[in-house]
Order: structure tokens, then C-alpha cells, then sequence
């Protein structure tokens, strides 16, 4: 799991705590995979992307995606067993066996990632790290990246491990007899925190010592302690240095999670890590024969860049009654990093490199109309065809275009080995996806017309290949084309049928026009003359 070949930077926790290392990682926007290593020698992975942990891996069973689905009573572990077989993203597969919806799976991956990372936070004194800069050995594990806030999850941690840190009392006890009082600049909205934290935060705005701070009532004690502490490492206190708070200047959304250009795969924890290797034989998900795949993972797209904007570096607190080297952050260089300086206990003022200036933001609409979800090819390949069929259906009601055509594609295939080419079920096949590729940007309305003629030349007896040549014509403005279209739909289908009704429908809204255009043609009114 450790990739092999010395690491840019090593040590222990007991030197530098792991709070302290994610907020280096930040500070320094460092894309890279740092690894912890226990006592026991179980390894835990973190990749971070630009300073954001994006993805966590666990050499043990600890918060499995498919233990979380059968503890929320998803479905059962018979179900979460034979889809894991597949070899396919065991999310993914669990959606589209129609075992869970895709809201119930996403929030079990959030959990997933968020108790992974609060793991660390526990981990003891004599955890050893290593980071490799640059290392892809997570790049493609797993799925989706996850995109949430670093500073709330560093919080998160810190709420409930804090005294786990080798550094916390010698921070908090460093503190004493000192004003504190909140830097002018510091992102506190950043931290989520919730509202009586909130008002613990606020008695900092104007010079409180600690001791006052612990002594208001109804404060909690021990709370407060450790958001003072996570306020000092994050530099939001003014405690007379001349840096910024990490991350003042990030205006990263909350959670990018949800905004994705296009389809993308499951955030961290989707893939089959919970149950053993894909299996030879062939299994069933929800009734419905599956075909496993080879072992080969499926590749994921890079994560979309999203920029941290230029931050100060670390600055050693200037005071007697404070020693810098409790807040335990580390210095690097700018070219390349020196494992020797990860266990220094000074902290040296470097200018950072200028990172981009773009920052990720997509309108709430343009969310909406695509997917937060990739279905891999693999997981495609293991369906029958009549699933694919069906999703295809589902994906286009919900204009999910790619998904569609994906599917309908995987269909043909199968199709085709299996010398269905010519069947009914291919021709329907084939024109859901021509329905999908229509929906796309700049479609060509007139080839996929044509495509449509020859397939009813073939064979004149499917509504749908009728029901979508009438949908083209009536867009390329040939009503009379979609009419005839719709009126052979009719004769096609059944009255309670879905097409008969979408066909009547059409039919209902081309009347006006095509009476409107008899009144007025030039043949009309030159006989009534």
C-alpha cells in the first residue's frame, strides 16, 4: 500500500499530531499521499488534492461501505454480498439493482469519509507518517473525491480528539495570562460551528485571557480549551504575528461534492473494499443476473482543479510565555521537501508560490441538470439487457442524457454478441439512445432522423422508433412528418401505454398549427377566389 522509494517528509505523531500535519498540508496547498502507519502496522492512506484530504483508505474492515448499507437497513447483506461480487463501484451496483437510491448511498459515503478521517485523529503518539509529494497510488482507488471544507473537518476532529494531540497542553497552558482575541481576518464561518460554540467564538472578538473565557457560565470548560486550540493552530487568534489565518483567502465552497461538470463516480468509500475479490461465477442483484467483471479497477477522471488561493506561511509566535515549537507546524521548501524538516521544531517565513487564481463555482441550475454520479463501464457491462433498457428509460425522464446513451450502448453490445442485431428488443434499444443523443447540445436533428428511417425500414412495428422519429421531425418543423409519426403510434400501442399517451398528446398540440396553416396556404385561397 506504502509506495516504495524514500518519502518527501517522515516522522511521528508524537512530534508533529496529525491536526497539525492536515494544516501544513493546507497552508502549503501540497497535493500528495500522506501514510499512517500504527503500532499494530495497520496503514492508513490520505490523499490530498491542493491541501483538501480527498480521499482515505484503511488496510482493516473499519467503516466498510457495505457494513454502513446493512446497519441502515438498505438492504440485506445477502444483497450487499452478491453485489460486491460484481467487481464494480458497490455503490453504483447497489443504485442500479435498485437495492438503494442514490441520496441514501451518498450520505453513507459521507459518514464513511468523515469517521475514516476522525480515525486519524485518534491514532497515538507513536504513529509513524510518511508523505510521498505528488504520489498517485490513491489517484484512481476508489471513487467521486470528496470536496469538503478542510478547516470544518480539521474542527470536527479537533472537537472530539483534541487531547490526543501531543502538543494540546503545552498550546493551551502556553496560553495562560495572555489577551486573546480573534484576528480581524479570520474565516470563523469556516469551522461550522454550532451555536454555543459560536458564542464562545464570539467573547473572543474583543482581548479575553483563557482564564476568563473557562470561568463565563454555562461555558464548557473543556470545549472551550480545545477551540482555542484549534483556533491558535489556524491561526485565527492575533496573537501578534504578522501571517494571515490559514486559508483566508480560499473562498472554496462548502462542500463541492455535489458540483461536478459532468458524471463522475462515487466520492471515496464506493469502491468494493468491504468483501473479497470479484468472484467467477455469476450472481444475482435484486433478482436480476449479473455478470462479474475482471479485477481491474475502474479509472476515474483527475478531480477537477480547485485553486487555494495565496496564503501567508507560518509565523512563530513572538512571546516569552509561548514557545513556537508547541504549535508544532512544519516548514518545507519551495522546490522539493526535506524529510529531515518535518521534525524541526522551528518554523521558518518563506513565501509560498503564487497558486491559480480560478476558483470552482457551477450555477444551481447547471448542477441540477447534471449527475453526481459516473456509472462505469464495468458495472454497465455486468447488467442484462433488459436493466440496461430500463435505465436508459429512467435516465432519459430525469434527462440524464450521457447515462442513457451509456446504457443504451452497453445493450447493443450485448446484443450484438449474442446475434440479437435484428430483434425488436435492439431496435427499441437503439432508439432510446437516438432519444438521448437528441438531448444533447447541438445535436444533429437530421442524422439522427435518418438513422431513425432506416430502422423502420427494417421493421415498421415499434411505437418508440415511430414515437422518437415524430419527436425529430416535430423539431426539424415537419409537422405533418411527426403527425403521421404520432397517428402510427396510435395504431402501434396500447391506450394505457405511456407512448399512446405521449403520441395523443403531441398530436393534441400540432392540431392548431396544422389547422392554422390549411386556412392560410396560398392553394386555399387561391380556390376561394
Amino acid at each position: 500500500m506504502i509506495p516504495e522509494g524514500p518519502p518527501s517528509a517522515e516522522g511521528t505523531l508524537e512530534k508533529t499530531p496529525f491536526s497539525h500535519l492536515l494544516v501544513y498540508a493546507l497552508d502549503r496547498q501540497l497535493t500528495g499521499e500522506l501514510f499512517l502507519q500504527e503500532a499494530n502496522g495497520t496503514v492508513h492512506a490520505l490523499r490530498m488534492d491542493l491541501g483538501v484530504p480527498v480521499k482515505v483508505r484503511v488496510s482493516d474492515s473499519f467503516l466498510r461501505l457495505g457494513d454502513l448499507v446493512v446497519l441502515a437497513e438498505l438492504c440485506p447483506r445477502e444483497t450487499v454480498e452478491g453485489a460486491a461480487l460484481t467487481g464494480g463501484l458497490l455503490g453504483d451496483v447497489l443504485v442500479l439493482g435498485g437495492c438503494a437510491d442514490t441520496d441514501a448511498i451518498d450520505l453513507l459515503l459521507e459518514e464513511q469519509f468523515h469517521g475514516r478521517v476522525q480515525r486519524c485523529f485518534e491514532l497515538g503518539p507513536d504513529t509513524t507518517f510518511r508523505y510521498f509529494d505528488k504520489s498517485q497510488t490513491l489517484a484512481e482507488w476508489g471513487g467521486e473525491p470528496n470536496r469538503e471544507d478542510p478547516i470544518a473537518l480539521i474542527w470536527r476532529g479537533l472537537k472530539e480528539h483534541a487531547s490526543r494531540s501531543s502538543s494540546y497542553e503545552a498550546t493551551v497552558g502556553g496560553l495562560a495570562g495572555r489577551p486573546l482575541q480573534l484576528h480581524p481576518r479570520a474565516p470563523l464561518s469556516r469551522l461550522r460551528l454550532e451555536p454555543s460554540e459560536t458564542a464562545m467564538a464570539d467573547r473572543l472578538a474583543e482581548p479575553t485571557s483563557l482564564e476568563d473565557l473557562l470561568s463565563i457560565d454555562g461555558v464548557d470548560a473543556e470545549l472551550a480549551r480545545r477551540l482555542v486550540y484549534a483556533l491558535v493552530i489556524l491561526r485565527q487568534l492575533d496573537l501578534g504575528g504578522a501571517t494571515s489565518p490559514v486559508g483566508v483567502r480560499d473562498q472554496r465552497p462548502a462542500s463541492l461534492a455535489k458540483v461536478q461538470l459532468r458524471s463522475t463516480t462515487h466520492r471515496v468509500g464506493a469502491a468494493v473494499d468491504a468483501w473479497p475479490a470479484a468472484s467467477t461465477r455469476s450472481i444475482t442483484v435484486s433478482g436480476r443476473r449479473v455478470i462479474p467483471r475482471d479485477d481491474t479497477p475502474p479509472s476515474e477522471p483527475p478531480p477537477s482543479e480547485v485553486p487555494i488561493s495565496e496564503v501567508s506561511p507560518p509565523t512563530p509566535l513572538e512571546s516569552q510565555a509561548f514557545d513556537p515549537s508547541d504549535v508544532g507546524v512544519i516548514e518545507t521548501s519551495e522546490v522539493e521537501l526535506d524529510p529531515e524538516l518535518l521534525e524541526e521544531e522551528s518554523v521558518a517565513v518563506q513565501a509560498p508560490a503564487k497558486a491559480p487564481a480560478e476558483v470552482a463555482s457551477k450555477a444551481e441550475d447547471e448542477v441540477e441538470e447534471t449527475s453526481s454520479r459516473r456509472i462505469v463501464p464495468e458495472t454497465l457491462r455486468a447488467m442484462s439487457v433488459a436493466a440496461l433498457k430500463s435505465l436508459a428509460e429512467e435516465k432519459l425522464k430525469s434527462r440524464e442524457a450521457a447515462l442513457a446513451v451509456q446504457a443504451c450502448e452497453a445493450a447493443q453490445a450485448k446484443l450484438q454478441l449474442e446475434g440479437d442485431a435484428a430483434s425488436p428488443l435492439y431496435h427499441e434499444v437503439k432508439a432510446l439512445q437516438v432519444r438521448g443523443l437528441a438531448l444533447e447540445p447541438q445535436a444533429d436533428l437530421k442524422s439522427l432522423s435518418i438513422e431513425l428511417d432506416e430502422l423502420i425500414r427494417g421493421r415498421d412495428d415499434l411505437g418508440i422508433t415511430r414515437c422518437v422519429r415524430g419527436n425529430l421531425r416535430r423539431r426539424l418543423g415537419d409537422s405533418n412528418g411527426a403527425t403521421s409519426d404520432y397517428r402510427r403510434v396510435l395504431e402501434l400501442t396500447d391506450e394505457s401505454g405511456e407512448l399512446h399517451t405521449e403520441a395523443k398528446r403531441e398530436l393534441e398540440e400540432l392540431a392548431p398549427k396544422l389547422t392554422a396553416r390549411g386556412q392560410t396556404g396560398f392553394l386555399k385561397r387561391l380556390f376561394k377566389r
